[in-house]
């Protein structure tokens, strides 16, 4: 790569040539700098970890509804989030013993609507 710049000053003040010539150095220097090559990290080994932080997680709260759904709260005010994770027991493994079959029956007629309501109004 080749810069090529000319600084002419025309003045007979003292104070100009040297500003002119402090002008000449300072680019003299930061051409040779440009030259000079970025360090390449060593890649050959991974670098070494430090501690791991401290985990430190507030108190879990438990509740109950009265129609028997488990409530787990976690809260972080720290965070800008909300997060919710509906977690319901069905399958073959909440069926009562007396009605195998009850809850995929169930949930196999929840897209059809209930109780007056059809499945759009039930998903919402």
């Amino acid at each position: 790569m080749f810069i090529s710049n000319t600084i002419t000053i025309r003045s007979t003040s003292r104070s100009c040539r040297e500003i002119g010539t402090g002008l000449a150095v300072l680019l003299a220097v930061g051409l040779g700098v440009s030259g000079l090559q970025a360090q390449v990290p060593d890649r050959s080994v991974p670098p070494e970890l430090g501690p791991p932080p401290e985990l430190v997680l507030p108190e879990i709260q438990r509740a109950e509804l009265s129609n028997g759904a488990r409530i787990i709260l976690l809260e972080k005010h720290n965070v800008p989030l909300v997060q919710v994770n509906l977690v319901l027991r069905t399958g073959y493994a909440s069926d009562p013993a007396d009605r195998i079959g009850l809850a995929n029956m169930t949930a196999d007629l929840m897209d059809e609507g209930a109780a007056g309501r059809d499945a759009l109004q039930l998903a919402d």
